[in-house]
């Protein structure tokens, strides 16, 4: 038997015949749908950065109607896309998600299933807050590189300012590049969350708890 957990009993459900595959595959589908799905942020950031850069000469309304309009069509192009890889993955984990509740059910008279739901809604709260403290770790961190850069020798805000002059066109493209720089930084804290830390073990525990809490009710609907 495997150690996957301390806690004695469910340690033994993770260590039932084929859990830990269906496991591993669940993990795996969420893992690269959850990658996918910032390609449509990062294409809508890749095209208004270039269209702040083609409009710059054009005449203020122009570049600002210009830019409106490029904003909303790739912001529906990026909702498409994400929706289409969202409606993918759920159909992909859908007969994923039936085999591991079938797992479950089967050993369903093994488990006292009030007592491991109590344990994975423990494993669920340690996991958010290990990711809740990374993620304010690493936006302090990546908050103070971004000032430093701002006041080191490669100038960084006159790199994004081009040293245009003061005009509300010269702040409003270097402001957009600005939001979209920190939409960047936000999207890469959720990508190295994905890679590097406990996401997807933290939904495992989410798909765990769920069949549990079915099992508990239909439990204690018959023993009454």
């Amino acid at each position: 038997m495997e150690n996957y957990d301390i806690d004695k009993d469910l340690n033994k459900l993770l260590n039932e015949p084929g859990m830990d595959d269906a496991l591993k595959e669940y993990g795996n589908k969420f893992f690269w749908s959850r990658l996918l799905g910032y390609i449509p942020i990062a294409l809508l950031v890749i095209v208004v950065l270039i269209s702040t850069f083609c409009i710059r000469c054009c005449p203020i309304l122009f570049s600002v109607f210009v830019l409106i309009l490029i904003f909303i069509f790739m912001l529906r192009v990026s909702y498409l896309m994400k929706r289409g890889i969202e409606k993918r993955f759920f159909a992909n984990i859908s007969y994923i998600n039936n085999d591991i509740y079938q797992k479950m059910y089967n050993k369903r008279h093994r488990y006292n299933w009030e007592y491991l739901t109590y344990i994975l809604e423990n494993r669920i709260q340690q996991s958010e807050h290990q990711n809740d403290v990374f993620k304010k770790t690493i936006t302090i961190v990546l908050t103070l590189l971004g000032i430093k850069a701002l006041y080191s020798k490669v100038n960084l805000w006159n790199l994004i300012f081009e040293n245009t002059k003061l005009s509300f066109q010269s702040a409003l493209l270097p402001a957009v590049r600005i939001g979209m720089l920190l939409l960047v930084v936000s999207v890469f804290i959720e990508t190295y969350d994905c890679l590097i830390n406990n996401s997807v073990k933290l939904e495992k525990w989410y798909v765990l708890l769920n069949h549990a809490n079915k099992l508990k009710i239909e439990s204690k609907r018959s023993q009454n």
